[in-house]
């Protein structure tokens, strides 16, 4: 066990003095967000966690740091290698608040200074905003607000994309009669303000002066940008090179657009079990699901194109005379038809998978498909002693059924058939100086209906009471004695 360079860890001889330290790397993650231990690390030992910090390596990568109101999870912004960005922690690893920031306050300074440097972290990704908003070229923001008013959605992909290259939330109205493109610009360069608000909530600390001035200046800022594109949105030499650009458009679009409906008429032509062969081989999916498509217009948005050669006025017109094309009816239905066929096969393969992995079949994972249930809850095997999720989770099986009865117990006790679906997630039960023992979890809630949610986990009663019936317990009366009294 060690960094690679064959040497050992620091932690290498930790007596495990009776609990269970050596997890897979999804497990480190769960029991160190769970704070219920001190140490564990993975088989390798390149992922670990002393306290409540999280390494990668020597690198400490995540820290809980006391709050305002419990425990807050700084997760560190700093680039490394690719092994462990992908040992990276989520922020939805944990219920509590979290925060990508430079410093995690595991460098032994003090929250003071981990404070001062995460909230100029801030403040300085704001004045990097305010200074792209004065550099974005006035035919930019032209362009972009007659792409609005046209409701060409696609083009709208949010402003931070514009300002820091982050790709952040859009903020960009797809119905063009409600889009306010300053207001989106403003509200963009605000997003740092808005982290760093939160931030000083989570740690009860008042925001920096520095902030007093941000609206009004992130007004200013979109103000004088758009002051530049008024005169270039009126120019008659612009309308008239615009008029003519349009009309190179629809004839390149139109050429364009007949070789697209070759293509696809050929296609209807083509057998239906090499589509079909083709489509399972491929790796495209389309949320989530296999997608049998007849040739069409690529949608690409490198270099702000739709489609590399096609500028955006070329594409538009090609795509309006697809849409207008007689042989559209005929090729949406076999699309459909052949994408029924294939994903039933597919749903039939994963169906498979998913049987051998509730059986506890070895080296069967959970598909994908399957690691959430239909109310978003992860679904449980047995196997030997231990109850496994299909999130890659495991309990030993004594503490799961000790939960159970008492989950049994709370749904006896709240719950009535007749309950709508908001009534049934009505929570019955919290730790709240109780705590609920699962192996390394806790439980967090219980819902009348004797779901429940532990740590980054929520399990449907479905789930619970079909692993209760596989280990024959189901029939067990239900009981709270596995509740605990914390101390405080």
């Amino acid at each position: 066990m060690g960094f690679g360079n064959g040497t050992k860890t620091h932690h290498a001889k930790r007596a495990s003095g009776g609990v269970k330290t050596v997890f897979s790397n999804d497990m480190v993650r769960h029991v160190w967000a769970q704070q219920n231990q001190s140490f564990g690390r993975s088989s390798n030992g390149n992922l670990w966690f002393e306290g409540r910090t999280l390494y990668s390596y020597r690198t400490p990568i995540a820290n809980f740091v006391e709050g305002n109101k419990g425990l807050v999870l700084l997760i560190t912004t700093e680039k490394y290698s690719v092994t462990t960005s992908q040992q990276m922690p989520g922020k939805n690893i944990t219920d509590k608040p979290a925060f990508f920031v430079p410093h995690i306050g595991a460098d032994g300074y003090g929250v003071e200074h981990t404070h001062a440097k995460n909230l100029d972290s801030f403040f300085k990704a704001f004045e990097a905003s305010l200074a792209a908003m004065a550099k974005l070229r006035p035919d930019r923001i032209a362009e972009e607000l007659e792409t609005a008013a046209k409701g060409r959605s696609q083009y709208a992909r949010g402003i931070n994309q514009y300002l820091d290259g982050t790709g952040g939330e859009s903020y960009l109205a797809t119905d063009s009669e409600s889009y306010d493109l300053k207001a989106a610009y403003v509200r963009g360069i605000l997003t740092d303000k808005t982290r760093a608000q939160e931030y000083c909530d989570a740690f009860g600390i008042d925001m920096p002066g520095a902030w007093e001035a941000a609206e009004g200046r992130a007004t200013e800022a979109v103000r004088l940008g758009f002051e530049r594109v008024d005169s270039i949105l009126n120019d008659p030499k612009r309308q008239a090179k615009k008029e003519a650009s349009r009309a190179r458009a629809a004839k390149a679009g139109e050429a364009y657009a007949q070789k697209i409906i070759a293509t696809r008429l050929e296609w209807m032509q083509r057998p239906e079990s090499d589509i079909l062969q083709e489509a399972a081989e491929s790796s495209s999916h389309h949320y989530g699901a296999r997608v049998v498509r007849a040739p069409g217009i690529p949608i690409s948005y490198r270099r702000g194109s739709p489609v590399k050669g096609l500028t955006g006025p070329q594409f538009d017109e090609a795509k309006r005379v697809l849409v207008a094309h007689e042989s559209n009816a005929a090729i949406s239905e076999r699309e459909a038809r052949l994408t029924h066929i294939l994903n039933e096969k597919e749903r039939e393969i994963e169906r498979a998978k998913f049987e051998q992995w509730q059986a506890g079949v070895a080296g069967v994972f959970c598909p994908r498909s399957y690691q959430r249930d239909a109310r978003g809850g992860a679904y449980l095997r047995i196997v030997g002693d231990k109850v496994q999720t299909s999130q890659g989770a495991d309990v030993p099986l004594a503490h799961a059924v000790k939960a159970f009865k008492v989950a049994k117990a709370i749904r006896a006790r709240c719950y009535f058939p007749e309950m709508s679906e908001a009534e049934r997630k009505t929570v019955a039960w919290k730790r709240n100086g109780k705590t609920i023992r699962v192996g390394l979890f806790q439980v967090d809630e219980i819902l009348v209906d004797g779901s429940f949610k532990a740590g980054c986990h929520f399990l449907a009663w479905e789930q619970i009471e079909a692993a209760a019936k596989q280990a024959g317990v189901f029939d067990e009366a239900g009981d709270e004695s596995a509740v605990e009294t914390t101390a405080h």
